[in-house]
């Protein structure tokens, strides 16, 4: 995958029901004009159907860590997969994971070491919070950035395709 924008739909009524399709082809709209790579992820209700109606990454806001099966009102990576998301944002700060770090620490400490040796090169740090235009999003990516995750920045904006163009244009 290319240095990504990801438009991390959050629960904003703005992309509430088929407004949330609306937004995915604007984006899908600059990607293709731009040449870049953007992906959206919408609230779990819309997931399906935006993965259906665009031809662009979608992801999940979050994914649970339980079994297919018997796991009511849990979201699982594999039925994620089956409505067409290629990937998850993973503890956000808005939705963060449960760490139990002392169990696996007193049952197993070498877990920890080879879990952050296994993520090593294909762990990526993309920036959030704070982008409000291209100049923000060339300067983290001139720090290192591999991609980035914008919100409210798109979302409350009056037009959509001008103000993901915008953010795109940073990515170039």
């Amino acid at each position: 995958m290319k240095r990504p924008l990801i438009i991390n739909f959050k629960n904003y009524t703005e992309v509430s029901g088929e407004k949330a399709v609306k937004l995915a082809k604007a984006a899908q709209t600059v990607a293709r004009k731009l040449k870049v790579e953007i992906v959206v992820a919408p609230p779990q209700p819309a997931l399906a159907t935006v993965a259906k109606k665009v031809r662009m990454p979608v992801i999940c806001q979050h994914v649970d860590d339980e079994k297919v099966g018997s796991s009511t009102g849990y979201f699982v990576p594999e039925i994620a997969k089956s409505y067409g998301a290629v990937g998850s944002l993973i503890n956000h700060s808005e939705h963060r994971i449960e760490m139990k770090i002392m169990a696996v620490s007193k049952e197993n400490p070498a877990i920890i070491t080879k879990s952050i040796e296994a993520a090593g090169s294909r762990s990526k740090v993309v920036c959030g919070a704070g982008i409000t235009g291209k100049g923000d999003v060339a300067k983290a990516m001139d720090l290192g950035s591999h991609g980035i995750l914008v919100a409210s920045g798109i979302i409350k904006a009056s037009s959509w395709v001008d103000k993901i163009a915008d953010l795109a244009a940073g990515m170039r």
